[in-house]
């Protein structure tokens, strides 16, 4: 795999672990209008007016967008045998973004995971 390459794939699965923090940004501000969802017309309308000028949201919609783009691009290079397993880079990714800005725990036996799921993602790229 080329350099360009391996960059447009790592860069495409941070983009995507991006998206997803700005969904998690997203949920919390948008909190009172998740947790208490009401079915009615005013309610769903102020909710989805809420959602679409949520600048986490929208955000996070983005990259998604771009994220798949650039998926595409490096699926037409790699098989998908050994970019779908560098999608787990972006799990290890979220979990420590996690911790440091939403200040999520991690436990000890979640770090051996995520040291699990990267000596995982080196072997499935060995030839």
């Amino acid at each position: 795999m080329s350099v360009a390459t391996l960059s447009q794939l790592i860069t495409g699965v941070l983009l995507n672990a991006c998206a997803q923090l700005l969904l998690k940004g997203a949920a919390l501000s948008l909190k009172e209008v998740v947790e208490n969802v009401k079915w009615d017309q005013y309610y769903l309308a102020r909710a989805a007016i809420e959602m679409l000028t949520n600048i986490h949201l929208l955000g996070g919609l983005a990259l998604y967008a771009v994220s798949v783009g650039l998926w595409v691009i490096v699926l037409g290079k790699v098989p998908v045998n050994v970019a779908y397993p560098m999608l787990s880079v972006g799990y290890v990714f979220n979990a420590v973004m996690a911790y440091l800005v939403f200040d999520e725990k991690l436990a000890g036996v979640q770090v051996v995971g995520l040291i699990i799921i990267i000596i995982g993602v080196v072997l499935l790229n060995q030839k």
